[in-house]
């Protein structure tokens, strides 16, 4: 294992188009002046008589230009995100507070108010879950969800029924 990860969404490297290219290349050149030697080497293997050059539009030793297929997608792979947190700058048209075609900028935020934002649906993720939790513990929850199994086996749709039991 290397420092750096490496992300592989698409099909595994010794499968791909290029992988069946380079193959194909590989066995070209084995049989370049032998005759026919009738084995059977799938659709994309056989002996090519007219052989690809390397030019300005076709690049054969790199198959990616002339290729079917996909194209294999690069293995280190950096994603970037950029936020305009500038509120005094106007995203339709680029000006500042004297934007000419007074574009309404009211729902920008600053980034300090995009953290607390997210800040405060974290600790309210977190507090919904210490609730819930408490909640499954607490023995008046757990008796009153037994009296609504016993219920419901009884036939009672009712949910205000569990009073009368």
């Amino acid at each position: 294992m290397g420092t750096t990860a490496t992300i592989e969404i698409d099909t595994d490297k010794q499968h791909d188009q290029q992988a069946i290219f380079e193959g194909a290349k590989k066995i070209n050149e084995e049989l370049k002046d032998k005759d026919d030697d009738k084995i059977y080497r799938d659709m994309n293997n056989y002996k090519e008589f007219y052989e690809k050059k390397d030019t300005v539009k076709e690049n054969a030793s790199s198959g990616l230009v002339c290729n079917k297929g996909p194209i294999r997608t690069p293995a280190h792979l950096h994603a970037s995100v950029r936020d305009n947190n500038q509120p005094e700058i106007c995203t339709f048209c680029g000006f500042g507070d004297n934007c000419k075609f007074l574009h309404d900028r009211c729902d920008y935020k600053y980034e300090g108010q995009h953290k607390q934002k997210w800040n405060e649906h974290c600790y309210e993720a977190i507090n919904n879950k210490k609730e819930k939790n408490s909640a499954n513990r607490d023995p008046s929850v757990y008796t009153r969800r037994v009296q609504e199994f016993q219920l419901a086996s009884r036939g009672a749709t009712n949910p205000n029924l569990w009073d009368s039991v």
